[in-house]
């Protein structure tokens, strides 16, 4: 059974503060950063980083962790990565006069990092395919340092009206307005997944982050197992 947390929403102030790093942007990309601040239970997300160390952003999307982890611990190294050329534009924009910040464009397939603190994953595997992820999970294992850690967010499929919601909101972001790029939406069981993690030798311990929201946020805190 994993732990239930309530996430405090982001404070005002803080929210305009990454709001204005995108003044320059469209409108769309404005209104897409703002969702996601308002929507992600940041808090618990932000509570799993690391106290040093490099930190692989995998789905970087418009670089929200990294504005926001750096106001949190400015002696972090970043490495954001999205496929989406359009997102890592302003996300460089963003974040252009934080120090130790950098953005590749490539997706989840290309991902060879070494000597990583962290590899955060924040609502993009169920974009992969479930018989893709194994090869995705060895790697980002075979990425951590020995005390590392990989912090995947994602949503359960319980309960079943969060699940609805969220179902038809990625339907319209991926099918619709593609602003989400991916082969899919493949929504997993937190059961089914722990599983998964588990096979390669992930060990996690599972927070139910979803009081208040509704979306069914669930996180994962992996550590690589004594296989390693």
């Amino acid at each position: 059974m994993g732990k239930l947390q309530t996430s405090p929403a982001l404070p005002s102030d803080l929210i305009r503060e990454v709001m204005s790093r995108f003044d320059g942007a469209p409108l769309s990309v404005r209104i897409h950063v703002r969702l996601r601040l308002l929507s992600c239970p940041w808090g618990s997300v932000l509570a799993h980083l690391p106290k040093k160390g490099i930190v692989a952003d995998l789905g970087c999307g418009y670089g929200i962790l990294e504005l926001l982890g750096k106001k949190l611990n400015p002696e972090l190294h970043f490495i954001g990565m999205d496929p989406s050329p359009s997102k890592l534009r302003w996300a460089r924009e963003a974040c252009a006069e934080l120090p130790d910040v950098s953005f590749r464009n490539v997706g989840a397939d290309s991902f060879s990092e070494k000597n990583l603190a962290a590899v955060f994953q924040i609502d993009s595997l169920y974009l992969i395919p479930p018989e893709k992820r194994p090869e995705l999970l060895r790697r980002i294992r075979s990425s951590l340092l020995d005390d590392g850690v990989y912090v995947l967010k994602e949503c359960d499929t319980h309960p079943l009206w969060k699940s609805a919601l969220l179902r038809l909101q990625e339907s319209l972001a991926v099918k619709v307005l593609r602003i989400t790029s991916g082969e899919g939406i493949f929504l997993t069981p937190s059961s089914c997944l722990s599983r998964t993690l588990a096979q390669q030798d992930l060990e996690a311990q599972i927070h139910h982050i979803d009081a208040g929201y509704p979306h069914p946020h669930i996180l994962y805190h992996c550590r690589a197992g004594d296989g390693r």
